[in-house]
């Protein structure tokens, strides 16, 4: 009785965007909204390193194969900027309080999740991911993530903001480049996603199959292949 879900992908209007091309819709929530909050929660990723209040943005401006077309293809950064530019959030929240998945595959799930109790807020998105990525230990903002993008975008180059409150890494905290193998599978990650995943079937998390059953029994191989890539990544299986 007192909130409302909005499924975006359903939800999108027309609309011009002041920089940037092939997205032309939005979610209309979020963009009649008087103040817009981004809430998050803390977990790794392979190629993110984490997945922050940046990538909490992604797809307000529509679904995936709404932006593929047969001269080009606008990634998921690029539309996000477009978001930003246009339509940024008011306040950013991060929970990394409690039952924080970490590890190479935190996104999916972690068989041991972690418990740092803490909470992130700022104005400033970029500034809040990017003193995320240090207590999250990577100190070096990968190239291909969507927060390097986004500085390029913004032409922010460095690190120019003041921390206020507890400024540590989370020492429980296991990056997904943490050991040999992982670090190793996290190089491997988009290209095996993108290439030898079938659209991703290889890497499902275990699921609840009473409250998500399948909508395609999948074959033998399929969950064969589904429980080895659980049990080389961490996940519960």
């Amino acid at each position: 009785d007192y909130y409302e879900v909005i499924n975006a992908s359903k939800d999108l209007v027309k609309h011009s965007f002041s920089r940037g091309i092939g997205n032309y819709t939005v979610s209309s929530t979020w963009k009649n909204a008087d103040f817009r909050i981004n809430f998050s929660k803390l977990r790794s990723h392979p190629i993110e390193m984490g997945l922050l209040s940046i990538n909490n943005l992604e797809w307000m401006t529509g679904l995936t194969d709404e932006f593929v077309f047969i001269d080009r293809i606008v990634d998921r950064a690029t539309t996000t900027n477009m978001l930003l530019d246009d339509f940024p959030p008011h306040y950013n929240i991060i929970e990394a309080y409690d039952n924080i998945p970490d590890g190479i595959l935190g996104v999916m799930g972690s068989k041991e999740p972690i418990h740092p109790k803490r909470f992130y807020f700022s104005r400033d998105a970029i500034a809040l991911d990017i003193l995320l990525l240090e207590h999250i230990k990577s100190s070096d903002i990968p190239e291909k993530s969507t927060l390097k993008n986004t500085m390029h975008w913004f032409g922010v180059n460095e690190k120019n903001f003041e921390v206020i409150g507890f400024d540590a890494p989370i020492q429980e905290w296991s990056p997904p480049t943490s050991n040999f193998l992982w670090a190793l599978l996290s190089f491997l990650s988009y290209p095996v996603y993108q290439f030898f995943s079938n659209k991703g079937e290889m890497f499902v998390p275990k699921m609840d199959l009473k409250a998500f059953p399948y909508k395609r029994e999948p074959s033998i191989i399929t969950k064969i292949s589904r429980r080895i890539n659980r049990w080389i990544t961490n996940l519960p299986n």
